[in-house]
């Protein structure tokens, strides 16, 4: 299920005019699958919101890179998000995932 703030990045980068990322991307790293929040799979990109809420707890945060430094090493590039970013930046939220599309 999305959070708040991916609903609310995926907005933007609707409202921007780019592809729809998928949602709830399921990716296999050392046969397990993980889930970034949105992709751009055929790019390999992934987007992540960083709220809070669920970064605090230790064991998620180190998991999360943990995670992220297995998704580079198979070729993905990450860009990470705040709650922040999403409500006083959309505009370079924009402009970097576009400029990593390409478009």
């Amino acid at each position: 299920m999305e959070s708040g703030p991916e609903v609310s990045l995926l907005r933007i980068l609707k409202r921007a005019g780019l592809p729809a990322p998928l949602p709830q991307f399921k990716i296999t790293i050392g046969g397990t699958s993980r889930r970034v929040d949105l992709a751009y799979p055929k790019a390999k990109l992934a987007l992540e919101c960083d709220g809070k809420d669920v970064h605090t707890r230790v064991e998620q945060f180190e998991d999360d890179r943990r995670r992220q430094n297995s998704l580079v090493l198979l070729g993905w590039s990450v860009l990470r998000y705040t709650n922040g970013d999403l409500r006083d930046r959309p505009g370079s939220v924009v402009a970097q995932v576009r400029r990593f599309l390409d478009l």
